[in-house]
């Protein structure tokens, strides 16, 4: 059977590679296989495969029919729901919550890019039905889930998923979420959750992305294992465009380590127990966004129990809390701390206060015990007492990086970017004076994957 190689310098599957690379960003390759189905793709046109990228290259509409049937074969299609449990927590227990507080329900707009085949699209639609607390979304169009490959996008319509689409969820979540769907052994999203999706064809890499999405429009942007295919030139554009898509204060969430040092200026990092998150800095209408400063701004003592605190505003918080996974990998003194990790797992915060108070009674010292309290407070809108958690184990372990890092989230989520700056600034001092291998509580990454990924 007749293919195409890539080995010879400038023939066609090196113009198609090429091709490939300049107008959606993917590190393609063409194997034996695919260029045995891209073969078989132009004698279905009745033309050489020279004679089809040649029509693929002129453009037309012939052309964006060929073209998407290529798209198609060299992308990946992988996904499934709640995928990454740690992220998905994170967006239950903090970010989705956060958004409700700052925007109306009928304003909320969430973007899922390279969404394959729309299992993420769903999932976010779940979990924002969750933290609201309804049985639907209410609104439609809430939820845009985009992506290159047009054949995945009619999967997506048509929500017909398999038992492989679920392998990462508990069954209580199907239960309640889905139903049969047409197709035997098949589960499809209720209508309700439907109802709040819409999917669209996006290139990433095309200039006019962001007005397709819509500029400035979107509370969360979810782009993940995306990046990761792509040929690094293209990562800088294809950033820039959903960056464009943000609200100010509007979050973007990639798949670990995708973004690691290539943060545009415009985002502050927040450094999350269970993720990453990268906030669009907010700015008054019409003045530049500011840059992060580069080196630490606080003097080498970092803030203590006696420093003057910042000014507090009366509002609540915007933050959820995350206590279960905060504490993932610590080892409490008894089982009262372990007791509150559990029923902060099943949302019953009020029990899981009453344990950790139990615990700091104890032993007024224990660190875990203080990180807990301070997220419980947020949880409660206390802000005031999450400051002082955070505070105390500053004074009780003055090289706490990870007590700067989550007062500098608090102050990001009420719109302090200096305050939450100076707070950054202090852990990467801290963090450069550690062993790189050290691991900083309360997160389970090292000082030097921590300064990865808030290097300013």
């Amino acid at each position: 059977m007749g293919g195409v190689s890539s080995e010879s310098a400038g023939g066609p599957a090196d113009r198609l590679e090429a091709l490939i690379r300049g107008r959606v960003g993917l590190r393609a390759r063409i194997d034996a296989l695919a260029g045995q189905e891209l073969a078989r793709l132009a004698r279905a046109r009745g033309l050489g495969l020279a004679e089809w990228v040649d029509r693929l290259e002129g453009g037309g509409l012939e052309a964006a029919a060929d073209w998407d049937a290529v798209v198609n074969l060299m992308t990946v299609q992988e996904s499934s729901f709640f995928r990454d449990r740690g992220q998905m927590d994170l967006l239950r227990q903090r970010i989705l919550p956060e958004i409700l507080r700052r925007t109306s329900p009928s304003a909320i707009r969430l973007w899922s890019a390279g969404c394959a085949t729309g299992e993420e699209a769903y999932t976010l639609a779940i979990l924002l039905a969750e933290a609201s607390g309804g049985e639907s979304l209410g609104q439609p169009e809430v939820i845009l889930g985009t992506d290159v490959n047009g054949v995945a996008l009619e999967k997506a319509r048509r929500a017909l998923y398999t038992a492989w689409s679920f392998r990462s969820v508990d069954q209580s979540i199907t239960d309640r979420w889905f139903e049969p769907g047409q197709l035997p052994g098949s589960l499809q999203p209720l209508p309700g959750v439907r109802h709040g999706v819409r999917f669209q064809q996006v290139n990433l890499m095309d200039p006019q992305a962001p007005d397709q999405v819509g500029r400035a429009t979107r509370d969360l942007v979810l782009c993940r294992n995306v990046l990761v295919h792509l040929e690094e030139e293209a990562v800088p554009t294809v950033v820039a465009n959903l960056v464009a898509c943000l609200r100010p204060g509007g979050c973007l969430v990639s798949a670990h380590g995708e973004l690691r040092g290539r943060v545009p200026s415009r985002l502050a990092v927040e450094v999350h127990a269970q993720s990453v998150v990268y906030r669009l800095l907010e700015a008054p209408p019409g003045a530049p966004l500011p840059r992060p400063a580069a080196r630490p701004i606080l003097s080498a003592r970092p803030p203590t129990l006696e420093a003057h605190p910042p000014t507090l505003q009366a509002h609540p918080p915007t933050l959820q809390a995350r206590p279960a996974a905060l504490l993932q990998g610590l080892s409490p003194p008894g089982d009262l701390l372990d007791q509150a990790r559990e029923c902060g797992d099943l949302g019953d915060y009020t029990r899981a206060q009453a344990l950790c108070s139990k615990a700091l009674e104890q032993d007024p010292t224990h660190l875990p015990a203080h990180f807990l309290a301070a997220q419980l407070a947020e949880s409660r809108g206390d802000r005031n007492e999450a400051f002082a958690h955070l505070r105390r184990i500053l004074y009780l372990e003055p090289d706490s990086a990870g007590a700067c890092l989550e007062m500098a989230a608090l102050h990001d989520a009420q719109s302090e970017p200096e305050d939450a700056e100076r707070l950054r600034g202090s852990a990467r001092q801290l963090l450069r004076q550690m062993p790189a291998d050290r691991l900083v509580s309360p997160y389970d990454m090292s000082a030097r994957e921590i300064l990865g990924e808030i290097q300013g």
